[in-house]
């Protein structure tokens, strides 16, 4: 859950992780949160995760704006999986807007969300 991304993002300075799957985690929108700032930031650890697996953790649409902003400053995630969550239409645009300035995103999954 929310927990579980707090502690992934103070212990990354330690990590160098390409690919991380946290999909089912029940992150919600608190996790989505800590995640987009860790990624979303300077920290060089991001920079090497290249694929994020965020699949069914009831992320609405705050945490969909969360992760959009990450979007923005972030250029070297290239697949982003974000299916069977709870973002809606508010959400779905939000991470529209992200991708505008997103050069690296090659591969992004929003299906099954609910948005409308």
């Amino acid at each position: 859950g929310p927990e579980g991304a707090k502690a992934l993002a103070m212990v990354s300075s330690e990590l160098r992780l390409a690919k991380l799957d946290l999909s089912r985690c029940r992150l919600g929108d608190e996790g989505a949160r800590v995640l987009g700032r860790w990624l979303g930031g300077s920290n060089s650890s991001a920079q090497c995760l290249t694929e994020l697996g965020l699949d069914d953790n009831f992320i609405g649409p705050e945490g969909a704006q969360s992760i959009a902003e990450m979007l923005k400053k972030n250029n070297f995630l290239k697949t982003l999986q974000m299916f069977d969550n709870v973002c809606g239409p508010e959400g779905a645009f939000a991470i529209a807007e992200g991708l505008k300035k997103n050069r690296s995103l090659k591969i992004l999954d929003f299906s099954s969300n609910i948005c409308g």
